[in-house]
């Protein structure tokens, strides 16, 4: 733990569906991500512990080439399907509550997709506290397009998204030097 923390990694994919909807089924996906974030408040007590703003970015590269045939990319790296970039803010409410509120940028550099803004809120429950070694960490997620209209179910009007999921888990040498986690992830997405 410090003032500043950095995540990254990397997923691998045969298809890409974001929230319900097809993105890509053809070639391997590869999607990196990372992210840096500054702890702002570390506070034991209060309702707002642990403030932090964060800023990352997310990608999803294709084993074809997407601008084949495409008179209007960007020349930017073939494979780029996706990037997306964004900034938030995260705090833990206390009594094991978290809330978040971020800014995402969709860019679609070489396809016919427009760039699309997003709002996202997030709120969690870590019931870890209560359960011990198993735990459900239920989450909800509310995300409102701003701009780009891209959500394909209302045509070019700006969409809206509810997610409602969880990551049953359980830790196995939980109070060791090694503890693992094994989790899975379920979550119900709907178009509002």
């Amino acid at each position: 733990n410090g003032f500043v923390s950095i995540a990254g990694g990397v997923d691998l994919y045969d298809k890409y569906f974001f929230r319900g909807l097809t993105q890509m089924t053809g070639g391997m996906q590869a999607q990196p991500w990372a992210e840096l974030s500054f702890q702002l408040v570390d506070n034991g007590d209060g309702p707002f512990q642990n403030v932090a703003f964060f800023v990352g970015t997310w990608a999803s590269l294709n084993s074809k080439d997407l601008t084949a045939g495409n008179v209007d990319a960007l020349e930017s790296p073939a494979p780029l399907y996706e990037l997306d970039l964004y900034v938030g803010v995260s705090a833990s409410l206390g009594a094991g509550f978290s809330a978040s509120v971020s800014y995402v940028n969709y860019l679609y550099p070489n396809v016919d997709f427009a760039t699309i803004q997003e709002i996202d809120l997030g709120f969690s429950f870590d019931d870890s506290e209560h359960l011990g070694a198993f735990a459900l960490s239920p989450y909800v997620l509310f995300a409102f397009e701003v701009a780009g209209g891209g959500s394909g179910i209302n045509g070019d009007k700006n969409g809206s998204y509810l997610e409602i999921g969880a990551e049953p888990g359980y830790t196995f040498n939980e109070d060791g030097s090694t503890p693992v986690t094994v989790s899975a992830p379920i979550a119900l997405g709907m178009a509002i």
